[in-house]
C-alpha cells in the first residue's frame, strides 16, 4: 500500500459528502442550536461549539480548495430564508466560510459577535439542519 489510510488532508469541494456524513453534521449543528439555548453568553466555551467546528471538517464540508466568500456569507445570514433554496454547493461553502471565520477568530474578544453567532441568531443555522436532513435533491432515493 503505497498511502496511508488515514489521510490529513480537508477534501476537495468536488468530493462527495455521504448520507451518514450529512446526518451527523445536522446532528452536531442541532445539539449546538440545543446547547445555545441554555447558555448563549458562553457560545465558545460549549463542548458543542468544538464538536460542530471539527464536524465540519471531519464531514467534508471544511474544504481545501474553498476560497473565503463572506459575500455569500452575509447575503445568506442576512436573507435565510435563501438558504430554504440554495444550491447544496452554497450550502456547503456557507458552512465552510462560517468554520473558518471560527476558527480564524479564535482571539476575538467575547463580546464581538462571530460568524456562527450570526448564523445562529438568523436562524440560517437552523434552515441549513432541515436542509440536510430532509431535502430529497441532496439524499439517495
Amino acid at each position: 500500500m503505497s498511502s496511508t489510510p488515514i489521510a490529513g488532508q480537508l477534501p476537495s469541494s468536488r468530493s462527495t459528502v455521504h448520507l451518514e456524513q450529512a446526518n451527523l453534521m445536522a446532528l452536531l449543528i442541532g445539539e449546538f442550536i440545543d446547547a445555545a439555548k441554555v447558555r448563549p453568553e458562553a457560545l465558545r466555551d460549549l463542548p458543542e461549539y468544538r464538536r460542530l467546528l471539527q464536524g465540519a471538517a471531519d464531514c467534508g464540508f471544511e474544504c481545501r480548495d474553498y476560497p473565503a466568500d463572506p459575500r455569500l456569507f452575509q447575503r445568506l445570514v442576512n436573507h435565510p430564508a435563501l438558504l430554504e433554496h440554495a444550491s447544496f454547493h452554497e450550502v456547503r461553502r456557507f458552512l465552510h466560510h462560517l468554520t473558518r471565520s471560527e476558527r480564524q477568530a479564535g482571539s476575538v474578544a467575547a463580546s464581538q459577535a462571530g460568524a456562527l453567532e450570526l448564523a445562529l441568531s438568523s436562524g440560517a443555522l437552523a434552515i441549513m439542519a432541515q436542509r440536510l436532513l430532509r431535502d430529497p435533491a441532496w439524499r439517495p432515493g
